[in-house]
């Protein structure tokens, strides 16, 4: 199991990981409704408890059943997407880029699924996910970035296959041969 590499007070910051990225997403928004973040706080639960994937580490997370710490609720989006940071750096040393992954992906849907929960806007005009939502995303993602030794173990780029290089000895190629006309309009010339 993943989280049995972690101390308990990491443990306790990984875990709550889907609640950082909640409130992320609801400081983006700013003051909503009850009924909006009533609705986000379904899609919230319903993200983590529907979410399928092979991974210990948020199999781990989706089994724990503990409620988020209030502190995370008071927090600003600003120490949201610190602790969120701090928690990838966390994972990508203990327990590996390949984790670390399998949590930005878990931790995106998360997002998405709340971000997309409720219509923002109001009547007529409402959109699926707000403007202010989308760059907490972008943030995110950019927050969760897994190192760059991930994506190059990850990736089949081929090598570049090595140019020969004339050699220092070689001879200059020999001027192209004039043609006759050529030639010729050098000799009237």
């Amino acid at each position: 199991m993943s989280k049995a590499k972690l101390t308990a007070s990491e443990w306790e910051l990984v875990k709550n990981a889907p609640y950082w990225v909640n409130q992320v997403l609801a400081e983006a928004d700013g003051r909503v409704s009850f009924f909006t973040k009533r609705g986000e706080g379904k899609a919230l639960e319903k993200a983590i408890t529907g979410y399928k994937t092979k991974s210990a580490l948020v199999n781990d997370i989706i089994a724990d059943d503990s409620d988020a710490p209030k502190e995370i609720g008071k927090a600003s989006q600003d120490e949201a997407e610190k602790t969120l940071g701090r928690i990838a750096a966390i994972v990508e040393e203990k327990l590996g880029s390949d984790d670390l992954a399998d949590l930005k992906d878990f931790l995106l849907k998360v997002g998405n699924e709340i971000a997309s929960s409720s219509k923002e806007g109001g009547t007529g005009i409402a959109k699926e996910v707000s403007a202010k939502e989308a760059a907490a995303l972008t943030r995110l993602e950019s927050v969760m970035k897994v190192s760059s030794s991930y994506g190059t173990a990850h990736t089949t780029t081929p090598t570049p296959k090595p140019v020969a290089k004339p050699s220092s000895s070689a001879k200059p190629a020999p001027a192209p041969a004039k043609r006759d006309d050529d030639a010729k309009k050098d000799a009237d010339a």
